[in-house]
């Protein structure tokens, strides 16, 4: 299966401020390339489990994580989450994206 996120194109997806697997399941059900839990503003990053990702599985949908803070605790534990990436909010300055960069890339 090819990955529509590395392609050329324009990719669609949504945003998901609930932690019920059964909405994410009928989500994919519009075959968006990618679905984003927020844990920034809407979910606790404790909320996300891996049946939330379980529940995306075989859809081909890409399940996205934006993180709360640029930290690399966070930035791991949506990883091991099961997260295909990770969206780092208020990345200001080279040394920022330096470290969540870093934060990616196991030891």
């Amino acid at each position: 299966m090819s990955d529509p996120l590395r392609g050329p194109g324009p990719v669609h997806g949504f945003w998901s401020t609930t932690s019920a697997s059964s909405v994410i399941e009928i989500t994919c059900v519009e075959r968006p390339d990618f679905l984003c839990f927020d844990a920034q503003h809407g979910h606790d990053l404790d909320q996300l489990t891996t049946t939330m990702f379980t529940a995306l599985a075989g859809s081909g949908v890409a399940g996205i994580v934006r993180v709360a803070v640029n930290d690399s605790n966070e930035i791991g534990r949506a990883l091991d989450l099961g997260a295909s990436g990770v969206m780092v909010p208020m990345v200001n300055n080279a040394a920022e994206a330096q470290s969540a960069v870093r934060a990616f890339k196991y030891a």
